[in-house]
């Protein structure tokens, strides 16, 4: 009995440390929103900077979107274009205590697309959008974009990197998505030679013993996952290799100097690897952050199933990303009644997504004007430098604002 006691005296001393111990404490979330500089005039940058630091906005990803031609044609990157406007905005965020992220990107709003440039779809057609997929539009068009932002912005005081916003812009429709171009059968065929090595390898792992094929060539890619379940998953792979060597030369382009934000809409996650070919994992291997953000639409769920989507997007996109390198994106509005989203939901959001490990966050949006061509009523929609569209602009809802202001406050004091 009295050699127990020492133990016992152990076991009481490691109980009453453990009592007085402080909580673990979590990282303090950085915060950032997006606001379009061409909304309103110039006058209002600093005001509305000066406000987001006010509210415990940390950062800010700027954006100057413009249209061009007809048929639905938007340019997001005027933002890049127009090197002394962003300049500007940018000085004016650092002043503001603010990093500034270049909002560059949108595959279906970047511009009149040359038509060599254009994916082709399972039906011919050739929608305007880059094929991002294609090593000469990377070579001939985005390598030098990006490079461009290195020399004209790296050095700017307060600028952090870029964000990009509908990354892949995926549907379900896989006519607008598949390229299937003839530089797309090239590369296909050369992935399946580096991965089977000879013809006859190929046709032996494909049984192709009544009708082999005489040629890597011979292979096309596949328009559907019904056929050969193992040529759609040699099609898939491919395209997860060729979003890798997408995301690497971006990387290379804009140096270890720019930070990469990588967000995507929540439904993406599901169309990836085996749907798309689009390897998340490997892509955010050469950026900063990877995050999915809830849709508009889905804000207008039920709380209790609202933050069960929410978990449920969490838990995928740490299955496919690393822990230092998880964002989170969310809208704080709904799009039926463009109103905010309660205060008690919002927290309730923030908290979900901070008990996932989550410590960097937007919150969509600051300022915004309606780029689309059509709007959802007669008087919205096909005008630049129009006023903000105030239904879901935070700047313009004080309720939204309040709300915001308090949550981030309360995730710091309990980071701290």
């Amino acid at each position: 009995m009295r050699c127990l006691l020492p133990l016992a005296c152990t076991l009481a001393r490691l109980l009453s440390m453990a009592e007085a111990a402080p909580p673990t404490s979590r990282p303090v979330p950085r915060v950032h929103t997006w606001y379009m500089i061409n909304c309103e005039d110039e006058s209002t940058w600093k005001p509305d900077f000066a406000e987001m630091k006010a509210l415990g906005f940390d950062c800010v990803a700027l954006w100057n979107v413009v249209p061009e031609g007809t048929e639905g044609r938007w340019d997001f990157t005027e933002i890049i274009r127009d090197v002394p406007r962003t300049k500007r905005a940018v000085q004016a965020a650092h002043e503001a205590g603010l990093k500034a992220f270049l909002g560059i990107w949108n595959p279906k709003n970047m511009g009149l697309v040359p038509q060599a440039h254009r994916p082709v779809s399972t039906t011919g057609e050739t929608p305007n959008r880059p094929n991002i997929s294609s090593e000469r539009w990377q070579r001939e068009y985005w390598v030098p974009l990006l490079q461009g932002i290195r020399r004209d912005f790296a050095a700017c005081p307060g600028y952090a990197g870029i964000v990009f916003d509908d990354a892949m812009s995926c549907t379900d429709d896989a006519s607008i998505i598949y390229s299937y171009g003839p530089e797309d059968e090239a590369r296909f065929a050369d992935f399946l030679e580096s991965t089977y090595g000879s013809v006859a390898s190929l046709n032996l792992q494909y049984h192709r013993d009544d009708a082999p094929w005489t040629s890597f060539a011979d292979v096309k890619p596949p328009r559907t996952a019904a056929g050969s379940a193992k040529l759609w998953k040699d099609w898939m792979l491919a395209r997860g290799e060729w979003s890798r060597r997408f995301a690497a030369a971006t990387r290379a382009a804009l140096g270890p100097e720019s930070e990469i934000i990588y967000i995507d809409m929540d439904y993406y996650i599901d169309r990836s690897a085996m749907t798309y070919g689009h390897d998340i994992a490997g892509m955010v291997s050469s950026f900063d952050r990877y995050g999915p953000y809830i849709a508009q639409d889905f804000a207008q769920l039920q709380e209790a199933a609202l933050l069960r989507h929410v978990r449920r997007v969490l838990a995928e996109q740490r299955a496919v990303c690393p822990p230092d390198k998880l964002h989170f994106c969310t809208w704080v509005n709904g799009q039926t009644k463009l109103e905010p989203m309660p205060k008690e939901l919002i927290r309730k959001v923030v908290k979900a997504i901070m008990d996932a490990g989550i410590h960097d966050i937007t919150f969509y949006v600051y300022k915004v004007h309606d780029w689309r061509i059509m709007g959802t009523d007669g008087d919205r929609g096909g005008k630049s430098n129009r006023p903000p569209l105030q239904a879901i602009s935070i700047k313009f809802n004080p309720a939204m604002k309040d709300a915001l202001r308090d949550v981030m406050a309360e995730s710091r004091a309990t980071a701290r």
